[in-house]
């Protein structure tokens, strides 16, 4: 999904997080990718985020990103792993970041549902 730059404003305005700029490089903002526990089912997305590079798309931000998508998904945080950031500028001819991330739900049922709800809205514009 792409979304458009008001990710920003809308976070802040939400009250999820305060955005600072990050002032050093971040070579791994990444963890390892963990198992989700026996009997989950994950659902596997990435999301385009204009307006963002990798030194300005850090933890703090990337808090913010889980916290949205655990209430677009109806989830907990703690059911959502980010899995990669990657800096699209480049090929994009803007600056953007490609955030790959992780959703993991109790049953098949559940998932299937809560990924077609959280992908229309991340299309929809509710990042």
């Amino acid at each position: 999904a792409v979304i458009g730059g008001g990710l920003r404003e809308q976070l802040v305005a939400q009250g999820l997080t305060e955005l600072t700029d990050v002032t050093q490089a971040v070579t791994s903002s990444i963890v390892a990718p963990v198992t989700p526990p026996e009997g989950r089912y994950s659902v596997h997305m990435t999301t385009t985020l204009y307006g963002y590079n990798n030194l300005t798309f850090g933890i703090n931000e990337q808090d913010a990103f889980v916290e949205a998508i655990a209430i677009l998904g109806e989830c907990e945080t703690t059911d959502i792993q980010v899995t990669g950031v990657v800096d699209r500028s480049a090929q994009l001819h803007a600056m953007a970041v490609n955030v790959s991330y992780t959703v993991s739900y109790a049953n098949m049922s559940l998932a299937s549902t809560r990924a077609s709800t959280l992908d229309a809205a991340v299309i929809g514009g509710g990042l």
